[in-house]
């Protein structure tokens, strides 16, 4: 079942408040990497090699759709859902019809009109992401862009920025520099790292 796979990262994610994301959407948006009929949540195995098939769709994917309905049912609602999925299933294996049965009694049939069945079954079982999916924003590379143009235009000094950055942001910063940097920002650089 996708939803212990989806749960780690989307705990991660949604621990990580206030950037409620992930620094990089592209394992979310590469699912055409894999075949089709690999690209759902509810995927069948049957005289398949679960070595050959296995990839980041059930994290990723998964991750999303439990995004999704934390969206749609708020965090609250959703927290409590999660709990009680959890102390039901707890040392247990269960199928994609547990789950949803589970899911309509205790979210779905609970506060109706927010999300359908038949968008859980998008989710589940058709490729790519669903219309409505509710992508990861952070803030957190524009702050790293607009630093690196004012430290480039001289207005920013070297010492001053980047002081609670996280290695993704750091590489994310060097990576897009210009080549070659003029001499005054090289020897300004290297006097802020020594």
């Amino acid at each position: 079942m996708y939803l212990e796979s989806a749960s780690r990262p989307w705990c991660t994610a949604s621990s990580a408040r206030p950037w409620s994301g992930c620094w990089d959407c592209s394992p979310c948006t590469r699912f055409g990497e894999a075949s089709t009929k690999d690209q759902v949540l509810a995927i069948d195995l049957r005289d398949r090699d679960p070595d050959l098939v296995f990839s980041d769709v059930p994290y990723q994917k998964g991750r999303l759709f439990l995004g999704y309905l934390e969206a749609k049912f708020g965090r609250d609602r959703f927290d409590a859902f999660l709990r009680g999925y959890f102390d039901h299933f707890a040392f247990k294996s269960i199928t994609t019809e547990q789950f949803n049965q589970y899911l309509s009694e205790n979210l779905l049939d609970r506060f109706p009109g927010i999300v359908t069945h038949a968008e859980v079954l998008a989710w589940e079982h058709e490729p790519g992401l669903p219309i409505g999916a509710v992508l990861p924003v952070s803030n957190a590379f524009s702050q790293v862009d607009d630093a690196r143009s004012a430290w480039l235009g001289g207005k920013l000094q070297p010492k001053t920025f980047g002081l609670d950055w996280v290695t993704q942001q750091w590489l994310y910063f060097l990576d897009n520099m210009p080549a070659p940097l003029r001499a005054s920002s090289s020897e300004a650089w290297t006097k802020r790292t020594a």
